[in-house]
Parts: C-alpha cells; structure tokens; sequence
C-alpha cells in the first residue's frame, strides 16, 4: 500500500527561505560586533608588536652604530660610507655590514693591529661574507660566522666552504 503526500514544496522553500533570512537578520549584528572587537584586539596586538620591533630595530642600530664608533673613531665616515654601498655591491643592508665591521674590527684590534689595518681586514671579509653567501646558497650570517672563525684560529668552518 503506497502512501500519498500532497507536499507542496513551494510554500516549504518559501518557509525554508523567511526562516534563513529571519537568521540571518539577528545573527548578523552580534557578530558584527564581535568581529569589531576581534578585530580591534587584533590590530592593537599587531601595531603593539610593529611598535617594540621599530623600537628593537632602533636599539639594535644605535648599538651597532656606537660599535662601529669605538672601533674605527677617525674612520666612521669611511665605514658609513663602505655600509651604505655594502647593499649594492655585496647584497648585505647597511645595518648588517656595520654590525660586520664592527665586530670584525673590535676583534683586529684587539689584537694589536691598526685602525687602518682594522678597516681593511674587516672592509674585506665582510665584503667577502656577501659574496660567500652569494655563490654558496647560504645565509650572510652563515657565511658571515665561517669566515669570522678567521680571527680565533677556528678551521672547519672554512674547510666546509
């Protein structure tokens, strides 16, 4: 024995639709507002970390920069000069070829050799730590540490190379 429905889908689509738009209707304020305030939060946090890493950024360049100072007193201008062209001619920004220089020349120094002598040994493997990078596939700092191992007699950094 079969059983006859007489369902009429065009008042039940009818119904189906008022129902989805009615939801629709009240649902949509109250996640506005949420996702007004999700994204509030998300932006104060996103413009809190923007602001510590400028702050961090701003740190870290005064630092290298009083480093770069100490280093090469009578010679800053020269190695300003060398890092504002590092970009240019060896790929590294100018932040990071002073940081080079600076550490490169502290340690020279340090071992009893010249301002002058400083600079030019640490104009040139910095210099050569771009260039190392570019031809090995590496990160600057990578080839940047295999070739500051020069100064503390270190020689597997240089054997891989």
């Amino acid at each position: 024995m079969a059983l006859e429905l007489n369902i009429d889908a065009t008042q039940i689509k009818e119904q189906l639709s008022g129902a989805a738009k009615k939801a629709e209707k009240e649902s949509t304020p109250m996640f506005s507002k949420v996702g007004k305030k999700i994204g509030m939060v998300l932006g104060t946090a996103l413009t809190g970390a923007f602001v510590k890493s400028c702050l961090d950024l701003g740190s870290n360049l005064a630092e290298v920069q009083n480093v770069v100072d100490t280093t090469f007193s009578s010679m800053t201008e020269q190695v300003n000069t060398f890092a504002r062209q590092a970009m240019t001619e060896f790929g590294l920004s100018e932040t990071v070829a002073k940081k080079y220089m600076g550490t490169l020349g502290a340690m020279s120094k340090s071992m009893g050799f010249s301002e002058e002598q400083a600079y030019g040994m640490a104009s040139a493997v910095t210099g050569l730590a771009g260039d190392v990078a570019s031809f090995y596939n590496l990160s600057t700092d990578e080839a940047y540490n295999k070739l500051k191992s020069i100064w503390t007699g270190e020689t597997e950094a240089i054997k891989e190379l």
